[in-house]
């Protein structure tokens, strides 16, 4: 996870130093709030063990165009209308290696790191139920680049962000992960090699929806600049995911991510 957060920082970072140049030459203002912290997560997915990671949230607007990175997700809207967003996306995703915590999932084979790319949409409905608030729909899909899994997964979600006050936002957003069975015979099942090297049963994981999760956050302004960050996430794995002995055996099928930050806005 280090690594990937810093690899995502970077990239954040050298996008938005692109972006400076460019809107330097036709004026156009760059904006933007980036956060920096520490997470709690799985230290696999599925994992009933937790490790500590850096958290790295970024939302950086240069015109029409908005950088976003949470984690070791990025994506940019390219998009020239005020609600419909859209935009390439990329992810970095964590493999599972003998340092895990688990040691009978420790000793399967190791699953490299992935590298996913793709794109997103996302459709925004300002002041639903009150003045500055906004409901929005969103879709992701991400394909495997690396050559780890050779498979994709899909992201369903829907969010609603609502200003308490101020300095005090809050926002609520539920999803839902559609995987592949490259995606999920990759990470939740057990052939023949790892049957052996574990002792778990041998599985098959076909496609389907793998989770289903509920997040909440929120920022507070101490002063116009300066802010804290959090969230608190809870994710359930779902079908064969959660069948799977790596999970039903070892792990937990109930994930709890948390997560508490400083950031900068400009």
């Amino acid at each position: 996870m280090l690594k990937h957060t810093c690899t995502t920082l970077s990239i954040t970072v050298c996008l938005t130093a692109l972006c400076s140049s460019a809107v330097a030459q036709d004026g156009t203002s760059l904006e933007g709030f980036i956060a920096g912290g520490v997470a709690s997560r799985p230290d696999f997915e599925g994992s009933d063990d937790y490790e500590l990671a850096p958290l790295v949230s970024a939302k950086i607007a240069a015109g029409s165009y908005v950088l976003e990175a949470l984690g070791d997700d990025l994506q940019l809207n390219v998009s020239p209308f005020e609600r419909l967003e859209f935009g390439p996306a990329l992810s970095l995703r964590s493999g599972r290696d003998n340092e895990i915590e688990n040691e009978t999932i420790a000793r399967m084979r190791e699953i490299d790191d992935a590298v996913e790319a793709g794109a997103f949409a996302k459709l925004s409905f300002p002041s639903m139920l009150r003045d500055g608030d906004e409901v929005s729909l969103n879709i992701k899909w991400l394909g495997d680049v690396s050559d780890t899994y050779e498979g994709s997964v899909a992201t369903f979600g829907i969010s609603y962000n609502v200003p308490v006050t101020r300095r005090f936002t809050v926002g609520a957003s539920a999803s839902t992960h559609f995987a592949s069975e490259e995606y999920n015979q990759t990470y939740f099942g057990v052939d023949a090699e790892n049957a052996a090297l574990s002792g778990l049963d041998l599985y098959e994981a076909g496609s389907g929806i793998k989770d289903a999760g509920l997040t909440l956050s929120g920022r507070y302004m101490l002063t116009d600049r300066i802010g804290l960050v959090g969230f608190a996430g809870y994710k359930a794995m779902l079908g064969d995911a959660a069948d799977s002995p790596i999970i039903s055996q070892q792990g937990n099928d109930a994930q709890i991510r948390v997560g508490f930050g400083l950031g900068y806005r400009f």
